[in-house]
């Protein structure tokens, strides 16, 4: 799996280093003033106006530091949800019924999932989603050095039978990690991972239509799919409240064994995924417009 590295580490630093002390009311009240000051700094409020210019489209000076500043504090809500889990392990993630029926019956029949979402809401929690799930789980996820993100999943997630340990495969590790991959599904394994962000070679990426433009997105997690015939689920999330998130199944897939092999060939045929995926997170950010957390320019 391949990531691109967004640019959020230097903002989420402060937050964990902040929380690991202090009550969460003390944390927000200190996120608040942080956001504020980072919509007055021009490189980090240009991190966010590559979205903030794509989902709403030309706006004024003022309008747009509005924009900059629901994103930029949702974002921060979601870190001190992040670091609540972590020390306390506390979050409420909810998700209707049918969906978890739907995960219940794909891993049933397969053994095996991919779950597939992007950089929204409150991806990170995403593993206290699945505690209905009683299955090994894996989290795709590049561990940089003094990146904090893998801080969010040294806890052990709950499962029927227990507390299960959480398999963090890291893709910039040898074959980005794909042997890790295919082993964690051999081991029956739901597959966590996100497929919105490209990391180095353009080689197994796609280029899909993304709010109004061309950005390119990973084909690797539809490869596998393929090559060891698991089901793809995409879902995402949103934060509903304080330590409370609702998770959802937009959309199943099934990568037929041979994609690739036929007129259409290599990455071009798996394209028609990458682009269901993509569909479905333009939907996301049209209901959840200040959710949506790649600080890059996606579409250069």
């Amino acid at each position: 799996m391949v990531q691109q590295k967004s640019g959020s580490c230097f903002f989420s630093s402060h937050f964990l280093r902040h929380n690991k002390n202090d009550r969460t009311t003390d944390s927000l009240l200190y996120t608040f003033f942080v956001v504020c000051f980072y919509c007055l700094v021009p490189n980090i409020r240009k991190r966010a106006s590559y979205y903030i210019n794509r989902r709403f489209g030309k706006c004024g000076a003022l309008e747009n530091i509005i924009h900059t500043f629901r994103l930029y504090w949702k974002f921060g809500q979601t870190l001190v949800d992040r670091s609540v889990l972590r020390i306390l392990g506390k979050f409420n993630a909810v998700g209707t019924e049918n969906d978890k029926a739907t995960l219940r019956k794909l891993y049933a029949e397969h053994k095996k999932v991919i779950l597939l979402t992007g950089h929204t809401g409150c991806w990170q929690m995403g593993i206290s989603y699945l505690d209905f799930l009683d299955a090994p789980k894996a989290v795709v996820m590049l561990m940089e050095k003094g990146n904090v993100d893998q801080h969010s999943f040294k806890w052990k997630a709950p499962g029927e039978k227990g507390p299960q340990e959480i398999t963090i495969i890291n893709p910039a590790g040898p074959m980005g990690g794909t042997l890790e991959i295919l082993d964690a599904l051999k081991q029956k394994s739901v597959l966590c991972t996100t497929a919105d962000r490209t990391l180095g070679s353009l080689k197994h990426t796609v280029e899909v239509d993304f709010l109004g433009g061309k950005i390119r997105v990973p084909i690797s997690p539809y490869k596998i799919a393929a090559a060891t015939e698991t089901p793809v689920a995409i879902s995402f999330s949103n934060r509903t409240g304080p330590g409370e998130g609702h998770f959802r199944i937009v959309k199943t897939m099934h990568v037929p064994r041979d994609t690739g092999k036929g007129t259409t060939r290599r990455a071009q045929a798996f394209a028609p995924y990458a682009q269901n995926f993509a569909d479905e997170l333009e939907k996301f950010c049209m209901d959840h417009p200040y959710q949506f957390y790649n600080f890059y320019n996606m579409w250069q």
